[in-house]
């Protein structure tokens, strides 16, 4: 594991960073929560969605002042942050979080139905081409190598990403509860997301706005252009184009949207998903919901009751 140096700090304790990070869970709606919240005034997200500093070690070696720059037009911004579903899953990242931008970080962590989220990263990773297996085969394996523990491969690691509690263990050791915000993706993002993002507004300390809930960002569709998925998504050209002719972040955000959108296709996979989850549910998710729920103190019973 790649540490940080206490020279770095020195150097660049004058650095921009952010002091809040929506860590995870992948497919759990992370990207519409970002651009939802890439609306509000007070708030800066970079162009780029997932900087992916603390869960990669050459990223990390490049120092500071490296991952400062990502920050460095967050202007007279309350709250400062990213969103990299990954740092929810390896289990170095809330340390190295913990070195550099302190205790006192507000975390958001999103967390969905385990196995409708695994099957959610499998087609993403199918779609992206990254996944040529079938659906049973890729489970009959995954099965397997849980048998010798958590996978932390970065494509396959399809049932291990929704075993949430030791990846919430790994954050409550470190954080005070009180800057931890769960928030459950059927529950809290689906029935009640206009109440949830005024909640998330109140524990960045920033004015409640009424910012657009009504985004629902499709990441796992196929990108028709690639070269303008990247002018739209990364630190671009394109958008210091759009920030100069749209002042508005609400106006720059719907355009986006509405870009993307063109720029997306749905593809369907001919997978039989609901026949699996039974066995997944009791045999593989049913004991880490159970800590899960305590350690969160939320009730998860939707995820189990009916299998």
């Amino acid at each position: 594991m790649t540490e940080f140096k206490t020279s770095w700090i020195l150097e660049n304790k004058n650095s921009i960073l952010p002091d809040f990070l929506i860590v995870g869970a992948q497919k759990a709606a992370t990207s519409s929560l970002f651009d939802i919240l890439n609306q509000h005034s007070q708030i800066y997200l970079p162009p780029e969605k997932e900087v992916h500093f603390f869960d990669y070690p050459e990223k990390i070696k490049k120092g500071i002042g490296y991952y400062a720059k990502y920050f460095q037009d967050a202007g007279n911004a309350i709250a400062i942050g990213e969103a990299s579903p990954s740092y929810l899953f390896f289990p170095e990242v809330p340390r190295q979080i913990l070195l550099i931008l302190g205790k006192g970080t507000k975390i958001i962590i999103l967390l969905r139905d385990p196995v409708d989220r695994a099957f959610s990263h499998y087609r993403m990773m199918y779609m992206h081409g990254y996944e040529k297996r079938p659906l049973s085969s890729v489970i009959d394996e995954n099965l397997k190598s849980l048998q010798f523990g958590i996978n932390f491969d970065r494509v396959t690691s399809y049932l291990d990403r929704s075993l949430y509690a030791f990846q919430i263990k790994n954050y409550l050791e470190l954080f005070p509860t009180e800057n931890l915000k769960f928030i459950l993706f059927e529950e809290d993002f689906l029935l009640n997301r206009k109440k949830t993002i005024l909640e998330i507004q109140r524990f960045l300390g920033v004015r409640e706005e009424d910012i657009s809930v009504n985004i629902k960002t499709f990441p796992t569709v196929k990108i028709r252009s690639n070269q303008i998925d990247k002018s739209l998504n990364t630190a671009n050209p394109v958008n210091q184009f759009f920030k100069m002719i749209l002042p508005s972040k609400k106006i720059r955000m719907f355009v986006k949207y509405y870009l993307n959108e063109i720029n997306s296709k749905p593809v369907l996979i001919n997978e039989d998903f609901d026949s699996l989850k039974p066995m997944l549910v009791r045999d593989v998710f049913y004991n880490d919901i159970k800590e899960t729920e305590g350690l969160i103190k939320r009730d998860l019973s939707r995820w189990y009751k009916d299998y």
